[in-house]
Order: C-alpha cells, then sequence, then structure tokens
C-alpha cells in the first residue's frame, strides 16, 4: 500500500498447486540468502522455466548454467538480479530437462563427496 501497488500485487496464500503460477511465469526468481536443496527451483526447471537464483549453495551453480536455463547472482548483488530477471526473460529453453540420467550421477557424485 505504501507503494502504491496494491492492484498489481496479490498474495494468494498457501495453494496446493502452485505450477498454475509457474507455468504462466516468465521466470523462476529464487533471491535466498541461505538455502537448503532448493527443490521449487528444481520444479520450475523441470517444467522448463528459466531461474534467476542467487549462489546460496554450491550446488546451484552445478544446476544452473548462465544464460542457457538461467542465471547466477552472488548473494546481496541486488543490481544484478534485476538485471538478470530480465535477461531471463530472453532466454527460450529448448529441452526441459537435459540428460536426466546424467544428472543422477552428477547428484549421486555430489552427496557421496560430503
Amino acid at each position: 500500500e505504501n507503494n502504491n501497488i496494491a492492484d498489481k500485487v496479490f498474495f494468494e496464500g498457501l495453494q496446493d498447486n502452485p505450477f498454475k503460477y509457474v507455468k504462466e511465469a516468465d521466470a523462476f526468481l529464487l533471491s535466498s540468502t541461505y538455502e537448503g536443496l532448493p527443490n521449487a527451483m528444481l520444479e520450475a526447471m523441470f517444467i522448463g522455466k528459466p531461474v534467476v537464483v542467487t549462489t546460496s549453495i554450491p550446488f546451484i551453480s552445478q544446476v544452473v548454467k548462465d544464460g542457457v536455463n538461467g542465471f547466477l547472482v552472488p548473494v546481496g548483488d541486488y543490481d544484478s538480479f534485476a538485471k538478470r530477471m530480465i535477461d531471463a526473460t530472453n532466454i527460450k529453453i529448448e529441452q526441459k530437462f537435459v540428460d536426466i540420467m546424467n544428472t543422477d550421477k552428477e547428484l549421486a557424485k555430489l552427496f557421496s563427496s560430503l
């Protein structure tokens, strides 16, 4: 209300099926300072959405390839995050999730090294 955007921003509350919203989005944004396994990001990528995410955990940079399926931004770099939000709308993802078998191997390698 203070920013005069109340007629443009709506809070829908808990949703049983958030994919109906993600499907309509131009990109998926995750600006976390701290993050566990970013399941929402992975789900958005699975349905073919470009992502803009902070490098809050090393795993993210193993999955997101700059300019291919999204963009990586350092935590706290708000100017870059805003620029990449615009850049992400120009990414056209041809293939939704590439080489799922290789991804399984990469995940196993990642977690076996911990």
